[in-house]
């Protein structure tokens, strides 16, 4: 999965660099505390993380981690007398059909990512090309309409 925090930028822009990095450890040590033990999670740069899950046994876990993870991160984070929440957008690549490498993985989630980002759905789950004539048509968003993207997309809860 790779996550990317909605906003971040607000966060150094408005309360500065001291308060961003207050909230970056926060995010980083909720991920870590959550993370199975076979699973790594890293900081890949900026307001980035890579949370690789090992076996994760289906889709529907890891969507299911990922909603968890959504839920995690948007909690409070306090810096001082504010009070913040930050939400992330969540990119998944799931071994094989989201690439048969590390770079491969990393590239499409990171893809994936984009898109949740920018639909604002929470998460969205990379999805193989099917064909070569319409790639573009290979998925459809959780209410079932073509998203004309290979991403499925989740949809936030009104909880987070």
């Amino acid at each position: 999965m790779f996550l990317d925090l909605d906003h971040f930028k607000a966060v150094n822009d408005v309360l500065g660099h001291a308060a961003g990095d207050i909230v970056l450890k926060e995010i980083a040590k909720r991920l870590a505390q959550n993370a199975r033990d076979e699973d790594t999670v890293c900081r890949n740069g900026g307001d980035e993380f890579l949370y690789l899950l090992m076996n994760p046994q289906g889709r529907d876990n890891v969507e299911r981690i990922a909603a968890a993870v959504i839920e995690n991160v948007a909690r409070t984070v306090h810096v001082g007398e504010q009070q913040l929440t930050v939400r992330p957008s969540i990119g998944i690549a799931i071994y094989p059909q989201g690439g048969v490498d590390g770079r491969a993985l990393i590239q499409n989630a990171d893809a994936a990512m984009y898109h949740a980002k920018k639909i604002a759905c929470g998460y969205a789950v990379h999805q193989p090309q099917v064909g070569l004539d319409q790639p573009e048509n290979s998925a459809t968003a959780r209410g079932g309409e073509p998203t004309q993207s290979p991403w499925e997309g989740g949809r936030r809860s009104s909880q987070t």
